[in-house]
């Protein structure tokens, strides 16, 4: 049989080495396997590609030994620990041109004073624009308050012009934001800049109100729709039909309600003064109201009859508004104002021609 050709390797990587052959004594039947094997793997090589594979994945797991072992070196190495004086400490910090005369214990010994190296403007306080003070990196750090200078005598409250002073991103704000660095007053800057952020989020939550209020609305539509199509199943009918021929029962072994919670369902929907959901908050969150929770809230909903918003259904004085002439009423027999208005359903349409249905 005869001998197969010596697989051909690529030109850029070295040829496997061969597994080198040992003179082993075996019993008589049991032949070794002695075929080459790659160095990374027990399977035998078939191919010049899976050589060529497993030459890369080689190499790609001796320079990952290579980076950890690196690693490990450097995490050797002995980093300064404890206050650095003078080193910065990290992101925002600047060096302290704002409060020269701001002075801080000295670090590391803690005797005595000096001014404050680095500063940073923290924003975030709801108390009011704050400064803090440090030496330098791991260093004990102040905050410091920063207050506006007061007027010498008391001040009116602003004019609307006075207020539009302020405002960002207008044709005047860069005349505005150059005058204050003629002030070099980093307080009063601070309380411009304070009031410009809470004005964009302002805006910023405005938007998102109303983004909610748009689902808000769109969910409450689709609740009262839902009541339309029940209306138009007669389900109410049928479902209170369906309570008060099976009382007794339970509605079958299905079910199997107690006696007590029958009871207690029958004494609720007999109770004619019993109209309203049960109230699941101790106050509406938005109006702060305690006679309605914040889902009936008036000042959110808007009224399913006229489309306007600012009350509720029960309250509308125009509730034909949506009726059409030829459809059913749309306003059920129990509103208050149902003889308010005369209805389009129930007016006959005029005749032509000047003729009058009498």
């Amino acid at each position: 049989m005869p001998a197969s050709p010596a697989p051909s390797y690529h030109s850029d990587f070295p040829p496997p080495p061969s597994t080198p052959s040992y003179h082993v004594t075996t019993p008589p039947g049991n032949t070794p396997d002695l075929s080459p094997t790659s160095p990374m793997s027990n399977d035998p090589i078939s191919s010049s590609d899976e050589a060529v594979d497993a030459l890369i994945t080689h190499d790609f797991e001796m320079a990952l030994e290579e980076a950890e072992r690196e690693q490990r070196e450097m995490l050797r190495t002995p980093m300064p620990d404890g206050p650095q004086p003078g080193v910065k400490p990290g992101v925002g910090w600047v060096v302290n041109q704002i409060l020269p005369d701001w002075k801080l214990p000295n670090v590391p010994d803690g005797n005595g004073t000096s001014t404050a190296a680095f500063v940073l403007i923290d924003m975030t306080d709801d108390d009011g624009p704050s400064v803090l003070g440090t030496q330098g990196k791991n260093c004990p750090t102040s905050c410091r308050p920063l207050r506006a200078t007061r007027a010498r005598f008391p001040q009116r409250p602003y004019t609307r012009k006075q207020r539009f002073l302020f405002a960002e991103d207008e044709k005047h704000s860069p005349l505005v934001d150059a005058a204050l660095e003629e002030l070099e007053d980093p307080t009063l800057t601070a309380k411009v800049i304070r009031h410009r952020l809470f004005i964009s989020k302002m805006r910023r939550t405005a938007r998102h109100m109303s983004h909610l209020r748009r689902k808000f609305l769109a969910y409450q539509e689709e609740a009262w729709i839902t009541y339309e199509l029940l209306a138009n199943a007669n389900a109410a009918f049928r479902i209170t039909h369906m309570i008060n021929s099976d009382i007794g029962g339970g509605f079958g072994s299905g079910a199997r309600l107690s006696h007590r919670v029958r009871l207690e369902g029958m004494d609720i929907l007999e109770d004619p003064w019993r109209e309203e959901p049960t109230r699941r908050e101790a106050f509406c969150e938005w109006c702060r109201r305690e006679d309605h929770d914040t889902g009936f809230c008036h000042f959110l909903r808007k009224c399913q009859f006229c489309g306007q918003c600012g009350h509720v259904e029960d309250k509308c004085n125009i509730p034909h508004r949506n009726c059409h002439h030829g459809l059913t009423c749309k306003v059920p027999v129990d509103h208050p104002n149902l003889e308010k208005t005369r209805c389009p359903t129930r007016t006959r349409r005029p005749a032509r021609l000047g003729v009058r249905f009498t």
